[in-house]
């Protein structure tokens, strides 16, 4: 539920992101256990 909206969100964003948010994104992706 949240991991999808903030998945949704981040892809959104994923044009402007810098490679820090990107890092920190995947980081809590990965510990979210999908």
């Amino acid at each position: 539920m949240y991991a999808k909206h903030v998945l949704i969100a981040f892809l959104g964003d994923a044009a402007t992101a810098d490679d820090l948010t990107q890092e920190v994104f995947l980081r809590l992706y990965a510990q979210s256990g999908f």
